[in-house]
Order: C-alpha cells, then sequence, then structure tokens
C-alpha cells in the first residue's frame, strides 16, 4: 500500500504542472489510482503587491482492497520568476503556531492556502486520508500545508 501512495504522489505532482492534469493522469492511469481529478488551480493572495499564486491540484484516491479514500493535493514547484523569487527569499520567518521559524518564500506560498478549503473536500468526498506532496518549491508548501493541516485536525488519519 505504501508504494501505491508514493506513485499516487509522483503522479499527482507531476500532473499540476500540466495544463490538463486529468488528461495527463488519464494517459498513465494504469500506473495510479487515482480515480478523480477534484480541482486545479491557483490559491491567490490579493494582498500582495504582486499578485501570489500557488497552483494546485486536489485528486482523489480509492484503493478497492482496504476500501480507503485519500484526498491527494499536489502543490506546483518552481516555473515562473514569482516563484524563484519566492525560492531565494531564505530569511527565517516565525509562525507562532509552532516553535521555530520557517524559509520566509515558502511560508508566504503556505500562508495562502486555505486548510478550511481542504477540510471542506475531505468531509465532502468522505475520505480517510489526506495526503499533501509536490516536487521543489512546491514540495516544501506541501511539508507547511501539511503541518497545518495536522494541527487542525484531532486524528492520525492525515
Amino acid at each position: 500500500q505504501n508504494q501505491e501512495i508514493v506513485q499516487n504522489a509522483l503522479f499527482c505532482s507531476d500532473a499540476v504542472y500540466k495544463s490538463n492534469p486529468y488528461q495527463r493522469l488519464k494517459c498513465v492511469r494504469e500506473f495510479h489510482t487515482v480515480s478523480k481529478v477534484v480541482t486545479a488551480g491557483y490559491y491567490c493572495d490579493q494582498n500582495e503587491q504582486n499578485e501570489q499564486k500557488q497552483r494546485c491540484l486536489v485528486s482523489l484516491t480509492n484503493n478497492e482492497q482496504t476500501k480507503e479514500r485519500m484526498l491527494v493535493i499536489s502543490f506546483k514547484g518552481s516555473d515562473i520568476q514569482n516563484d524563484w523569487k519566492d525560492n531565494i527569499n531564505f530569511i527565517l520567518k516565525p509562525d507562532l503556531s509552532y516553535l521555530g521559524k520557517f524559509h520566509g518564500g515558502y511560508h508566504k506560498r503556505a500562508k495562502i492556502v486555505s486548510i478550511s478549503d481542504i477540510k471542506e473536500m475531505a468531509i465532502l468526498h468522505n475520505v480517510n486520508k489526506i495526503l499533501t506532496c509536490g516536487h521543489s518549491l512546491g514540495g516544501a508548501v506541501s511539508s507547511i500545508v501539511h503541518m497545518k493541516i495536522v494541527q487542525s485536525y484531532d486524528s492520525s488519519n492525515i
């Protein structure tokens, strides 16, 4: 089952880069258990002088044997100039919710992702687990978002 989870994460992390992630996942469906693309788009921070955006793909997986349903949230990595600006914004920023500090650019990106949206999608699709993933900048954003999701739940199925 762990191999299946890794495969799903890899293919979703690739698909988030595509203009049509559903088509990408459909072309390689024999290698993953993604059953549905829930949504693909951007979280945006309108308060920034240069509008900050983070692309993500939300997919649903079904394991027929275990009956487990998982929400897979994939974050796009570095692709445009603003992405690289956030990559080099490495000044550590404190977050009062946690002990310690975060890479400034990655933290800024993770802050624009709505944890309540993710929780609503998890409830709507009746999932047992939530997986976050990504490549490069997306992987870093994924890690911070995942910490925020875990903090918002009283469950170990995240």
